[in-house]
């Protein structure tokens, strides 16, 4: 099942080389300890959540078993590490310890923002007057299909199973 997790693009980037995920909190008695994400990308969120970084979306393939239909009150002492519990569409949650054999980081999506900040332009882009829209377009293009094949060429042909601690 897919699950998606909102971060900021280095701590996607970090949990993808790592193959680490560090919760928050680890103390088992926090129903807080492991894996936040969502279920579904598009849906019900619940809108008083507060993400603390943005900007990427880490896509994670959790083949593991599954409780659709998880308390929200349940603490993670209670909760069986290998299982994911979605709580609603506004959450599902992997605890720490889970066996990393089944949760894989599949892909990451970004929006224009984040590709706009790794963009590396060559020297003379700077110097090329806005009159010549077509030029520094095409090569703006150019420069960003350069990131996004970066990013295809990460998870190319890779297993990257990732640990919640």
């Amino acid at each position: 099942m897919l699950i998606y997790h909102f971060t900021d693009l280095e701590s996607a980037l970090n949990i993808v080389h790592s193959k680490t995920f560090r919760a928050h909190s680890s103390d088992i008695y926090n129903g807080d300890s492991g894996l936040n994400s969502f279920p579904i990308l598009k849906g019900n969120f619940n809108y008083g959540q507060n993400f603390t970084k943005e900007g990427v979306i880490l896509v994670f393939d959790w083949s593991g078993n599954i409780d659709k239909n998880a308390s929200i009150y349940k603490y993670t002492h209670t909760m069986d590490r290998n299982t994911m519990y979605i709580q609603g569409s506004w959450r599902s949650f992997i605890p720490v310890n889970a066996d990393s054999k089944y949760l894989k980081a599949i892909k990451i999506i970004y929006d224009s923002s984040v590709i706009n900040e790794l963009i590396e332009y060559p020297f003379y882009y700077y110097f090329i007057p806005n009159f010549f829209k077509d030029i520094k377009s095409k090569i703006y293009k150019k420069c960003k299909l350069e990131v996004h094949k970066q990013f295809i060429e990460l998870f190319k042909d890779k297993d990257i199973h990732i640990s919640v601690i």
